[in-house]
């Protein structure tokens, strides 16, 4: 989701439990430091940039090798896979479910009687002054972006696995003159356009840089 997709829910879920519970203001601790671990979460872009990045440029170095093509490639069956597919990191973002819940249901509270005298009184939602599910949301939000570092981390890392076996075949057999060699302009589009990577940098103000020719102005 987008920073002003998850204020805009943010801000609705509020104003609900505030209706839910009157006693509630905003400047109830706990919405404040939920409020700083949403601003927390779009401003720690840099590990998951960095995860990001190399994923393109494992994405890369395949690609690249794949479209070099060498004379003995064919007797030494050499191939590499020139299809990488739609690279969707969409799995790996925070979820943000709770979010899509009620936030009021989360919410511990007591209940008083607001006057003894009268008959039929409903009494009143005093909340409590501890708040286990609320401290586990913002545990959560706090540590998402470490979470989704490592999971697009290994995500990286299963290029690179794939990319050493080929090197290995490279570094003992003779491949011979080359042929055919990589487009880069090409491998680069197809990465950012064709398999996806440009718009979930752009949609998750990833600080990662974006070639002027395919729309970049230096970074994302």
């Amino acid at each position: 989701m987008k920073k002003e997709d998850v204020l805009r829910a943010y801000e609705e879920q509020k104003a609900a439990c505030i209706v839910a519970f009157p006693t509630l203001t905003s400047s109830w601790t706990y919405f404040v430091q939920l409020e700083k671990a949403i601003d927390s979460y779009f401003s720690n872009v840099d590990s998951v940039s960095d995860a990001v990045r190399a994923v393109i440029r494992g994405a890369y170095v395949s690609q690249t090798k794949a479209a070099l093509k060498c004379k003995d490639d064919e007797k030494y069956g050499i191939k590499y896979n020139a299809d990488v597919g739609s690279i969707d990191l969409t799995p790996y973002w925070y979820a943000w479910e709770w979010l899509k819940e009620n936030l009021a249901d989360k919410i511990r509270y007591t209940t008083s009687e607001t006057s003894a005298q009268e008959e039929g009184s409903t009494g009143e939602k005093i909340v409590d002054a501890e708040q286990p599910e609320l401290d586990a949301v913002i545990k959560d939000v706090l540590t998402a972006r470490v979470a989704e570092a490592k999971k697009i981390n290994d995500y990286a890392e299963s290029f690179w696995q794939g990319n050493s076996k080929m090197d290995f075949i490279c570094l003992v057999e003779d491949r011979g003159n080359v042929v055919e060699t990589p487009d880069k302009k090409a491998i680069v589009e197809k990465l950012y356009l064709d398999c996806g990577l440009l718009t979930q940098i752009q949609e998750n103000g990833l600080d990662i840089y974006v070639p002027s020719y395919l729309g970049g102005v230096g970074n994302a």
